[in-house]
């Protein structure tokens, strides 16, 4: 019997994840068309902002991202501010989280990406960030970046439950971009 019970729950687990190489999957359940509002910064320290939407066709903003100044140097720190319609947390059964990522050119002696978990204590509530050469562990390579956020939910389970072992992109904020220059 428990091993019957452990076979049915391996096969749930299997179909929830299988096949993915990791523990965790991600997939995307609904496309997100993205409006972009990004003001020219040819030589200017002006932020770089960006609103994404998402869902069915609405056009309804899931959140605004930016990073200032949209320029520096290897040594910088850059400041990006997340402001989401949806807090951090438990909502009924999903767990919603925030992940910002970076990715920029690769050189000998630099960090060429980054990531780092967002708390949104509340909706709409700006959130900032400094990343730089204390989070980075390093310093920026000389080149242009991009960076955005996505906002993911995963199922939560009661203790003892089968639990679903997925993540879901619900949205990408973003992108918005920024330039280090030596």
């Amino acid at each position: 019997m428990v091993r019957a019970v452990a076979l049915i729950a391996a096969a749930v687990l299997c179909i929830a994840g299988c096949g993915s190489g990791s523990k965790h999957t991600t997939s995307s359940g609904t496309s997100a068309p993205t409006t972009s509002s990004s003001p020219s910064t040819s030589g200017s320290a002006s932020p770089t902002t960006t609103t994404t939407s998402a869902g069915s066709g609405a056009g309804v903003p899931t959140g605004r991202l930016t990073v200032a100044p949209a320029g520096g140097h290897p040594t910088s720190s850059l400041r990006f501010t997340l402001q989401a319609l949806t807090p951090s947390g438990r909502h009924g059964q999903t767990e919603v989280s925030y992940a910002l990522s970076v990715i920029g050119p690769q050189g000998s002696g630099c960090v060429a990406e980054h990531a780092t978990a967002l708390v949104v204590p509340h909706a709409q509530q700006p959130v900032t960030v400094s990343v730089g050469p204390a989070q980075l562990g390093g310093r920026w390579c000389t080149g242009s970046y991009t960076a955005r956020v996505d906002e993911l939910a995963r199922p939560v389970c009661a203790p003892a439950q089968v639990c679903p072992q997925f993540i879901r992109v619900v949205a990408s904020i973003g992108p918005v971009r920024f330039r280090i220059t030596p």
